[in-house]
């Protein structure tokens, strides 16, 4: 059998951001990975909304993103920038999975987040290096 205070206690420790709220989106629990990457502490973030690093994309990308999960009730995997505390903004991927009870109601999400910084600039140094090699023929 599972035992899920030990699960919590490894999850927490975890360096890649695991987030999981209520249906509204209220941060109720949080794995260490979520300071690291934005900055923010662990009780600057519970009880709150995702909007204290994120709210970086325009509304339609939002909109959507409410209506996959809390409509259609699946999951979302999608990129968008977010803001660390420090104002530096970073691209992540994000994944984000409606948990559903006996009867299909939403329980709550669990969402992680991939910082893709590097896989940006590694695409941006390849793009570059395709457009001067393109110039030069």
């Amino acid at each position: 059998m599972l035992d899920f205070k030990k699960i919590g206690l490894a999850i927490s420790k975890s360096l890649i951001p695991i987030i999981i709220t209520d249906p509204e989106g209220k941060i109720l629990f949080a794995s260490r990975g979520i300071e690291l990457a934005t900055g923010y502490s662990l009780d600057e973030v519970l009880g709150k909304t995702s909007s204290v690093w994120g709210g970086q994309m325009n509304k339609d990308f939002y909109k959507n993103l409410w209506n996959t999960i809390k409509k259609k009730k699946v999951p979302f995997v999608g990129e968008l920038v977010n803001k660390r505390k420090n104002g530096e903004l970073y691209p992540i991927e994000i994944d984000i999975t409606p948990i559903l009870d006996d009867v299909g109601k939403i329980e709550f999400f669990v969402s992680t987040e991939h910082d893709i910084t590097k896989i940006k600039e590694v695409e941006r140094a390849k793009n570059e290096f395709v457009s001067l090699v393109s110039h030069q023929l």
